[in-house]
């Protein structure tokens, strides 16, 4: 498959999994996030590209397994996005303490976060990476400016009554995180374990 198809494949993922479960007809997304595939592929085929160049179930396989990222899951005969939802679910991840500080990729375009904070739009968690190098692949994987590396003041925030969530892909989200704690990271930092 090629890079664009599999792109128009991830994104329309990401789409109906994590905002739009409704339109078109919609599927039926259950608490902890998942659609059975058996009704989901059909689905997809009735949208936008895919009317004329329907998606097969081995080229969402392909996509979800190809998917450095993460963000969804197939199990059970059934699909569902990791995080970035804009409706509520379980997913099932545990607390979390971070013991150092976890970082955001972005681009240079949001750079105003650092002065207004990192907050939500349509998703519920804001989403952060354990290392300086696993943020820096999220924002080279976002289109168009230089990469920006943000440094967030994690356990700092956690002190001061913030709650973090490890997910099963790896991913750790929050609720939305105030300036004071964001810094522009200029070096690596080591991978951090949750405390016991």
């Amino acid at each position: 498959m090629n890079e664009d198809r599999a792109t128009i494949i991830s994104k329309t993922l990401s789409r109906v999994l994590r905002h739009n479960p409704g339109a078109n007809g919609g599927v039926v997304i259950d608490p902890q996030g998942f659609t059975d595939l058996a009704t989901f592929v059909p689905h997809l085929n009735t949208l936008r590209p895919f009317t004329e160049a329907p998606v097969s179930l081995e080229e969402i396989e392909e996509v979800v397994d190809g998917d450095f990222k993460k963000r969804f899951q197939i199990a059970g005969g059934r699909i569902r996005a990791y995080s970035g939802h804009s409706f509520s679910v379980e997913i099932g991840g545990v607390a979390f303490h971070p013991a150092g500080p976890l970082y955001f990729g972005t681009t240079e375009r949001s750079r105003e976060v650092l002065e207004h904070g990192l907050t939500v739009s349509k998703k519920l968690k804001v989403r952060l990476s354990h290392s300086f190098q696993e943020a820096r692949s999220v924002a080279l994987a976002r289109p168009g400016d230089q990469p920006l590396i943000i440094e967030v003041d994690a356990e700092r925030l956690a002190d001061d009554g913030a709650s973090f969530e490890l997910l099963p892909n790896g991913e750790i989200v929050t609720d939305p995180i105030g300036p004071k704690y964001l810094t522009e990271a200029r070096k690596h930092d080591a991978f951090h374990l949750p405390r016991p």
